[in-house]
């Protein structure tokens, strides 16, 4: 039987063709290559987002820690605070119990000394809101009772109502120097002002016109003819003209500058007196 040759659509199937092999190939590469590069892109994208999921839940953890840390700090303060309160409480009972009885303390001394328990009372605030546990609020008010009955009773001593009638004094001198005090400080602080305003005094126009006589009595009278028609030229060119102006510009700011400079003087002067004694009035006054 004979071999029958085989054809292709075209005629007979041609030999393979090495080059058309080698395209084939780097196709099938590239195709590879592609498909891998996106597995490597699909594998990063879903690293990346855990790495982010992980991130967002340790910045929640932190939050939670720092607001449990901040519920235990306001736990510990105010178990101390309680602390606190029940030792000023039994301090107070020994203080009223050591007042109560014959002392040698003088009446006008305790009797202020009572009077400054009271105002600490008064300044924090301190009431049975704030006192935790019954026998703490109960040993509170006793003692406030009992704080105000020696007061009362205090209060009866001639040598306490003489001591009360001097503070009385002393508190009105006070008030009465802090008002003096507090008036010479509004008088300062306004004439503070006032000279602050006259800083600076040399315009712009006058160093300018300060400036040219300057400059005027630097050069000889017979070159001055000689001087202007310089300038003159020289205006009309341009880049000289460039130039000259903001060097003149720069000039006339640093000679404005050296006389405000000198003009200042007196004026801050004053300025640090003012400022010496305002300073003094507020130390005074605090």
């Amino acid at each position: 039987m004979a071999l029958q040759p085989l054809r292709s659509v075209g005629g007979f199937n041609d030999p393979p063709d090495p080059q058309s092999e080698i395209l084939r190939e780097t196709a099938r590469k590239r195709a590879n290559d592609n498909t891998w590069n996106m597995v490597q892109t699909g594998m990063m994208a879903a690293q990346l987002a855990a790495q982010s999921a992980i991130h967002d839940q340790m910045e929640e953890v932190k939050r939670q820690n720092a607001n449990a840390l901040a519920v235990q700090q306001e736990l510990l303060n105010r178990e101390q605070l309680q602390q606190y309160i029940e030792e000023f409480i039994f301090q107070t009972e020994k203080l009223v119990e050591g007042f109560s009885a014959k002392s040698d303390v003088p009446a006008s001394t305790r009797y202020f000394l009572l009077q400054s328990v009271l105002a600490q009372v008064e300044e924090d605030g301190i009431d049975t809101a704030t006192i935790r546990g019954r026998d703490n609020k109960a040993a509170f008010e006793k003692v406030m009772a009992n704080v105000h009955q020696l007061l009362a009773v205090l209060l009866k001593d001639p040598e306490v109502q003489e001591a009360i009638e001097w503070a009385e004094k002393q508190e009105a001198k006070r008030i009465a120097k802090q008002q003096k005090v507090s008036e010479e400080l509004a008088r300062l602080h306004q004439q503070r002002a006032e000279i602050e305003i006259r800083k600076n005094p040399v315009s712009f126009e006058e160093a300018a016109r300060s400036y040219v006589a300057a400059k005027k009595e630097q050069i000889p009278d017979g070159l001055w003819p000689v001087a202007i028609v310089a300038l003159v030229c020289m205006s009309l060119m341009i880049l000289p003209l460039l130039i000259l102006i903001p060097a003149f510009g720069f000039d006339i700011y640093q000679h404005r500058k050296n006389l405000n400079e000198e003009a200042n003087q007196p004026i801050d002067y004053q300025l640090s007196t003012i400022d010496s004694r305002i300073a003094d009035l507020q130390s005074e006054l605090n």
